[in-house]
């Protein structure tokens, strides 16, 4: 039993690596930085698409309300320029 006591102390297992420790946690905060801005750019080309197409129904809408050709041409050039 004393032998297996000696061996567990001088195990260099059994220590933490705090280098290691530290190397992971900065790749996993620049992961996480990476990833967060990915999805900051998904939001935001959601957001631009999501305009893209609403934008033509509100025309739309406005063209049968009030002077239809000229509602019309607005949507047609807003969806020319979103090309």
């Amino acid at each position: 039993m004393q032998h297996i006591k000696e061996t567990r102390q001088e195990d260099t297992l059994g220590t933490v690596d705090t280098d290691w420790v530290e190397s992971k946690q900065r790749q996993v905060a620049a992961e996480t930085e990476r990833l967060e801005l990915e999805l900051k750019g998904y939001k935001n080309n959601l957001i631009k698409e999501s305009i893209r197409v609403s934008a033509p129904q509100a025309y739309n809408s406005k063209a049968t309300d009030s002077n239809p050709p000229d509602g019309q041409r607005r949507s047609r050039r807003l969806l020319l320029r979103n090309r």
